[in-house]
């Protein structure tokens, strides 16, 4: 079943899946999460039992298996996924660099 999402919470951009170990924390404890696609507009992320709500803004460190491309970005919940497994998250702040690292990566075959 496909959750109502807003149009303007839906990402227009081309999205690839991507493996990235993420780090992140609210202001008590550190999580660790799973990128499970990602579009230069935003990506999904599985973590397990992560009690942020839809509107939180947050910041990223994400480290993909390829560690050159590492990158930090900060953004805002868009959508909580069922069950507690994770969330959508739009980019709002994001390095040129690692923009053109996500464009790459999803223009490679």
């Amino acid at each position: 079943e496909t959750p109502n999402v807003a149009d303007s919470d839906r990402r227009s951009a081309a999205r690839k899946p991507f493996v990235a170990r993420m780090f992140f924390h609210d202001n008590n404890q550190l999580y660790e999460g799973i990128c499970r696609d990602i579009s230069i507009g935003g990506m999904q992320v599985l973590v397990a039992d992560y009690p942020g709500n839809v509107g939180d803004e947050i910041s990223l460190n994400v480290h993909p298996e390829n560690s050159e491309q590492h990158f930090v970005a900060s953004g805002k919940i868009v959508r909580m996924l069922d069950k507690g497994q994770g969330f959508s998250f739009r980019f709002t702040v994001i390095e040129t660099d690692a923009i053109k690292a996500i464009q790459k990566y999803i223009s490679a075959e």
